[in-house]
């Protein structure tokens, strides 16, 4: 299954490294990853994974929640 996250986080770009590095640690393959600036503060960030299910997906959004730079993250599951 594809799943989407979507997350509005500090306007730096390291924090791409810290997002990827949470699917990474488990195990799910990114697709792609887009990275745009809101404004001077923001910006958003667009993931897509395969391989992924509610749980692993649930414990990562948990993790970035607890992550300062990242205001608000969120994912949907992607019809095949």
């Amino acid at each position: 299954m594809k799943y989407r996250l979507e997350a509005t986080v500090s306007a730096r770009v390291d924090i791409l490294n810290r997002i990827t590095t949470l699917f990474i640690q488990k195990g799910l393959p990114v697709e792609s990853v887009n990275y745009k600036v809101i404004d001077d503060r923001l910006a958003k960030v667009e993931l897509i994974c395969s391989d992924a299910d509610d749980i692993r997906m649930d414990r990562i959004i948990n993790q970035a929640d607890n992550m300062v730079d990242i205001a608000e993250v969120q994912y949907t599951r992607m019809d095949k």
